[in-house]
């Protein structure tokens, strides 16, 4: 394990996001407009994060309207990415925000305008099938879990970018809770001025589970992980087949660090340090997902490649002895 407390690398294959990358199609001659040349690249972010009282979720989506060569400068401008350590680093997480955009160098920097584009009445739909991360059946409610998003005016941002995107209502915690992890996942638009109708089927991993630090279950009723500032951290969970598990520390320095989901890691022992002792830290393991499908989102532009992507978490508190 590597502790680097200032490298940052942005990470354009996983995010804690579920994301739709639209490709563009070629303009046909020098008179096309900018809508012909540009691509759309739609963003919805589904996430999950179980603790031993209660479970929460955050569901919003961004379908971005961007000539090609601005898309990556666009992603950081409206907040569609998530900047990781590198697989097997533990960063600062307050050195990940020179991620962010400098807008000052960003305004001539974009070759065009960003807008953010209304595809209609959005609908979340997602009901529990298939397997845990363990192999053991998932629970099997069988009403899904329904929620519509809501469009708002994106907030100023240095007048680069107009137009809406979309977050849930108020969710209660009873609805949180039935948020599927597995399950099979369902995005549907009725479509709008600029995008047809479009439906998208797909499926979310398991919430980590059996999470153990140095053999302590994490977030069980009743317990306190009790930890010693130092030491490196041994952390255990049900595994899944692929992809990659980020782990949130928010010690006195909040660290992230970032393995493959192969059920065991270790946290190097500078991240929580004696100024923490007598303390109370959080600890969270994110599994993220991605899927590569495709999506029909203009009749104009033709099929397009699509990358769904998932962020389920498990927390808990540690005691610093």
């Amino acid at each position: 394990m590597k502790l680097r407390p200032i490298l940052v690398q942005l990470s354009v294959a996983l995010a804690a996001t579920v994301a739709f990358v639209g490709c563009a199609s070629p303009a046909s001659s020098d008179v096309e407009t900018d809508a012909v040349a540009s691509t759309i690249e739609a963003v919805i972010h589904v996430e999950r994060t179980a603790t031993q009282d209660a479970t929460s979720t955050s569901v919003s989506a961004k379908f971005l309207r961007v000539l090609p060569e601005d898309a990556e400068r666009a992603a950081s401008l409206v907040g569609t990415r998530v900047v990781l350590p590198a697989e097997g680093d533990c960063v600062a997480i307050s050195s990940l925000s020179s991620g962010r955009v400098d807008l000052a160098s960003l305004r001539p920097a974009l070759k065009g305008s960003v807008e953010l584009v209304d595809v209609g009445d959005l609908m979340l739909r997602a009901t529990a099938n298939g397997p845990t991360a363990n192999g053991q059946a998932a629970h099997t409610k069988t009403d899904p879990f329904e929620v519509q998003l809501t469009p708002r005016a994106f907030p100023d941002v240095g007048d680069l970018v107009s137009g809406v995107f979309y977050t849930q209502p108020d969710v209660t915690l009873a609805d949180a809770s039935d948020l599927p992890a597995p399950g099979a996942y369902v995005l549907s638009g009725t479509g709008a001025a600029q995008v047809e109708p479009f439906s998208i089927d797909t499926h979310a991993p398991a919430t980590p589970a059996n999470v153990r630090v140095s053999g302590q279950p994490l977030g069980a009723a009743g317990s306190l992980v009790k930890t010693t500032a130092g030491k490196d951290l041994a952390i255990d969970w049900d595994s899944a087949t692929d992809g990659l598990v980020y782990i949130d520390v928010q010690a006195s320095t909040p660290y992230r660090c970032t393995f493959k989901d192969t059920g065991s890691a270790v946290v190097p022992s500078d991240v929580i340090s004696p100024s923490d002792v007598g303390q109370q830290v959080t600890l969270s393991v994110h599994r993220v997902r991605e899927e590569n499908l495709q999506i029909d989102l203009s009749e104009r532009e033709g099929r397009e490649s699509a990358v769904v992507r998932f962020d389920f978490a498990r927390t808990g508190k540690l005691s610093v002895e």
